[in-house]
């Protein structure tokens, strides 16, 4: 009996060492999976997390998903439609922000799987064994989730004001595209000016929320058109009667920007500007502030409003064909094994190409700025203190940044 007992001892004192032994490797995996959310966050970079649409901040959804995830594996208990409430919401906020249903799902699918192969690839033997448990679980858990996502966002999309919202995109894509118009509601109450302030959003990783809040905010300018693209978001917004440069509504935007995209470090965004005179004009007025948008983002410029009057040599540069943009960054191509005189060609032309200058910023002597110039002369044929050859440097190095910045 004594022998019995003492088994019993044993057999529930093991039982209860690997219980708890379990429930450390869960609450592990749970802390650990919070970290890579984490890491994910700060990064922000398409290495780790190329979603299908980058707007898609994922972090809070993810946070959400993983406590309540956890809870269910630990419990078996269904998360409540109330506790899932956040999750439908954002998608919702998505959906109301151009969105498709299905872009908001294949994220969702994207990052589950990103986070799981993460997990996976840095897995002891006994936390494999755990997240092998955890596989059927987990499908259980994202077939509950998913499809409350899929059933809120269809009931929204059924509403009145979902086809206000669509209307209004249909509007502002047809503009764009140089069409009229045409299909307009019974309800539709609201009028179509003629002449419009373009205005082209590109938005670095790190401010995606940033221009989703600024697109939220221009679409309520009064009688504007946002529509929303892989890369950002394109806006109509009519200009007063007598704003025939926009300058009006772009001191408008630049205000909404100041107090919208936050204190982070740099702009992070820029939006490109042009004005339409007529619907005619539309089409062509969005390329070349398309073209201003992705130009700001290529050379991280310091303003987020970019106009062509301000870029005039960039936009001539970033307008030419990829093979003139080509050729003009292989200009370059002889200095690509002397970083000190890229950065030199760098301080040269951001210095209007004054040799005192640029030698400031480099905190070099005259003699030594005017060596390096020399040096490039002989390397790649131009001389910079030619004004023409120096044109042609400046050329090559925007040429080349642009280059550099195409994904």
């Amino acid at each position: 009996m004594v022998g019995d007992s003492q088994m019993y001892s044993r057999a529930e004192a093991d039982s209860r060492a690997f219980h708890k032994s379990r429930a450390e490797l869960v609450n592990g995996l749970h802390g650990r999976a919070l970290t890579v959310i984490d890491f994910f966050a700060a990064r922000q970079s398409g290495e780790y997390f190329a979603a299908p649409s980058p707007d898609l901040e994922f972090t809070f959804g993810a946070q959400v998903n993983l406590d309540l995830f956890f809870r269910y594996f630990r419990s078996g208990i269904e998360p409540t439609e109330n506790e899932s409430r956040p999750l439908t919401r954002r998608a919702i906020t998505m959906i109301e922000s151009g969105v498709t249903l299905q872009d908001i799902l294949d994220n969702y699918r994207f990052v589950v799987s990103s986070l799981w192969s993460s997990l996976l690839g840095s897995a002891t033997d006994q936390v494999r064994a755990v997240m092998l448990d955890m596989a059927l679980p987990l499908m259980q858990y994202l077939l509950i989730t998913s499809s409350r996502i899929a059933v809120a966002c269809t009931e929204h999309i059924g509403n009145s004001r979902w086809d206000l919202i669509e209307q209004r995109r249909r509007i502002g894509s047809a503009l764009l595209a140089g069409t009229e118009p045409l299909e307009r509601g019974p309800d539709t109450d609201f009028p179509i000016a003629d002449r419009f302030l373009v205005a082209v959003c590109r938005a670095g990783s790190e401010r995606f929320e940033a221009a989703m809040r600024i697109r939220a905010r221009v679409s309520r300018m009064g009688n504007s058109f946002v529509i929303r693209d892989e890369k950002g978001w394109t806006a109509l917004v009519p200009l007063g009667e007598h704003d025939d440069t926009g300058t009006d509504k772009i001191e408008e935007l630049q205000s909404l920007l100041s107090t919208t995209a936050g204190d982070a470090p740099g702009p992070g965004l820029w939006v490109g500007v042009s004005a339409a005179h007529n619907r005619s004009e539309i089409p062509a007025r969005a390329a070349e502030a398309r073209v201003l948008a992705e130009l700001g983002s290529s050379l991280r410029l310091d303003t987020m409003i970019c106009r062509k009057d301000a870029l005039r040599f960039e936009y001539i540069v970033a307008s030419s064909s990829p093979d003139a943009r080509l050729w003009m960054a292989q200009l370059l191509e002889p200095l690509d094994s002397h970083p000190v005189l890229q950065s030199t060609v760098e301080a040269f032309v951001s210095c209007a190409f004054n040799q005192a200058a640029a030698a400031r910023i480099l905190h070099i002597h005259r003699n030594s700025m005017a060596y390096r110039l020399l040096r490039i002369r002989e390397l790649t044929g131009l001389d910079p203190t030619v004004p023409p050859d120096a044109i042609a440097l400046a050329a090559a190095h925007t040429a080349r940044r642009i280059k550099l910045a195409l994904p």
